[in-house]
């Protein structure tokens, strides 16, 4: 490279390496910055459209969002304690059909979910971040999970008016209230899994997006390859060949 240094022209030299021609030790801190790049710029529609295809599978027979645009997803993964993925809106019977929503007897049974922030979701994103209330047909509220604990806590008589509370007084539910109370804990402990396996599902994308063959796809796609030190850290670009 020319320079001008007291008024004289001084070429200066400098030896650049392509990546191939690193060391072995070179390359790796090459691909490790690279990995690092790649992490900070994921792409968070990515993360969250591949969890939304893992709730698809789970909940419901449709191909897109629209069937659950009424089921909102946060979540924080960043390996840090309190992330994780929570839920926030509504389910329907007829858009999750794969939840056990029991059998309906002339129309009549629970209809809907609604998951609702609680104190932990102001601050974090995980399965403990929602609870639950189950409604009727009519719009009625027939059932609360029990917040932190998930107990279920079941509102029931036989006109789905407020009797009972509490999953020690099961032995006291007729026939149709323990089937209610059985479908809303199969709802809300499939909730509470699928939660945790969009977390699962959400790292794991993320580590596709930053893995060593997405950086060396990433270093063989490059343009400009002579540009690194001989310890693989890239150079001014007025060096590059």
């Amino acid at each position: 490279m020319d320079t001008i240094i007291n008024g004289k022209e001084v070429t200066r030299t400098k030896v650049v390496y392509t990546y191939d021609e690193l060391s072995d030790k070179a390359k790796k801190a090459v691909v490790e910055r690279v990995r690092e790049v790649e992490y900070e710029c994921i792409n968070s529609y990515e993360v969250e459209e591949t969890i939304q295809d893992h709730v698809l599978s789970v909940l419901t027979e449709s191909a897109t969002w629209d069937k659950l645009s009424d089921l909102k997803i946060e979540f924080s993964l960043n390996h840090c304690q309190g992330d994780g993925v929570a839920f926030y809106g509504r389910l329907y019977r007829n858009d999750a059909p794969r939840l056990n929503w029991g059998i309906l007897q002339d129309n009549v049974g629970l209809q809907e979910v609604r998951l609702v922030r609680n104190s932990h979701g102001n601050h974090y994103s995980h399965y403990n971040c929602f609870n639950l209330e189950f409604y009727n047909e009519d719009g009625d509220l027939i059932g609360t999970d029990g917040g932190s604990r998930n107990d279920i806590v079941v509102y029931l008589k036989e006109d789905m008016t407020s009797s009972l509370a509490g999953t020690s007084d099961t032995d006291k539910m007729t026939a149709g209230q323990l089937a209610m109370w059985q479908c809303m804990t199969d709802i809300n402990k499939a909730l509470r899994q699928l939660s945790k396996d969009c977390e699962r599902v959400g790292y794991q994308v993320m580590d596709d997006m930053t893995s060593e063959q997405s950086a060396l796809d990433w270093i063989e796609c490059d343009s400009q390859p002579r540009k690194y030190d001989v310890n693989g850290v890239v150079t001014d670009m007025v060096w590059w060949e």
